[in-house]
């Protein structure tokens, strides 16, 4: 079975993206959380479907996921999301820090 591994930095995302839409909307913030995990699945299965992101960081992939990304690696055993960034953000920026 592969593994998922979340960073520190991927976790305070999803606790930032999470706080922000349930204080708009309850309902918004658990369908954008639910496909965000579901999407964890499904890159868990397919790790290769993400586009190659090595202007960003070599190795580093991203898939879409609504107004999100999520940034991962291919690990042995699995994956490791790194970030998960809404496409407004400075993603270059954010990226360039690490």
């Amino acid at each position: 079975m592969s593994r998922l591994v979340l960073s520190r930095a991927a976790r305070s995302d999803l606790l930032n993206i999470w706080e922000f839409l349930s204080y708009l909307s309850q309902k918004k913030a658990e369908r954008t959380m639910r496909g965000i995990y579901e999407r964890f699945e499904t890159l868990l299965e397919f790790p290769e479907a993400g586009r190659r992101r090595d202007e960003l960081r070599k190795g580093l992939r991203s898939f879409p996921v609504g107004k999100h990304l999520v940034f991962y690696f291919i690990i042995d055993d699995g994956i490791r999301i790194v970030r998960v960034l809404h496409s407004a953000q400075d993603i270059e920026s954010i990226l360039a820090d690490k």
